[in-house]
């Protein structure tokens, strides 16, 4: 069973879900229920959020976040997300936002493990605020070489493998939706 709860991930699913359903959204269209399940996925994410992460903010960073302090942080950050993808904002030539867009990923796999590496080599020797921009700036580094070596590389492969695993009859609209 905590291979399976490891697996899912379920302290950080409804983040994936809403966010799935954001592009849901734009890419089919809106609808209340679509909309419902942004909403409720979006209540359950900070509910989860605060019960696993506000607990360790202080022990981890010796920052006391109040609970209504990180709820508005995660509606801030799903209003954003929202609003670049679904409003005119996402038609205003911002190539960079799709780039970091193709970051997130790669970003989500490095960002804890080497995050921490990077502060645990170099806080004895710098300044917290130093050590915490270097170890930013080392993960969004690490998240541009996997995108640009390894994701971008096997992009055509997946897309063709995902399309030959659907019936002749689906796969016709998902590739001319793809194109």
């Amino acid at each position: 069973m905590q291979f399976l709860a490891t697996f899912l991930s379920p302290a950080y699913a409804p983040l994936f879900a809403a966010g799935m359903m954001l592009y849901v959204i734009y890419s089919r269209g809106s609808n209340l229920l679509r909309w419902m399940l942004v909403v409720g996925n979006g209540i359950l994410g900070t509910q989860q959020t605060i019960m696993y992460d506000v607990a360790n903010a202080e022990r981890l960073t010796g920052v006391d976040l109040k609970e209504p302090v990180a709820v508005a942080i995660m509606i801030l950050i799903f209003a954003s997300v929202a609003l670049v993808t679904l409003s005119p904002l996402q038609s205003r030539g911002l190539a960079w936002m799709t780039y970091l867009g193709a970051l997130t990923y790669p970003l989500y796999l490095v960002h804890e493990l080497w995050g921490w590496w990077v502060i645990g080599q170099l806080s004895p020797y710098l300044n917290e605020w130093v050590v915490l921009v270097l170890a930013i700036a080392f993960v969004l580094l690490l998240a541009a070489a996997i995108e640009r070596w390894v994701e971008r590389r096997s992009r055509r492969w997946l897309r063709t493998q995902v399309l030959r695993s659907f019936p002749r009859a689906e796969r016709a609209p998902a590739a001319a939706a793809a194109r």
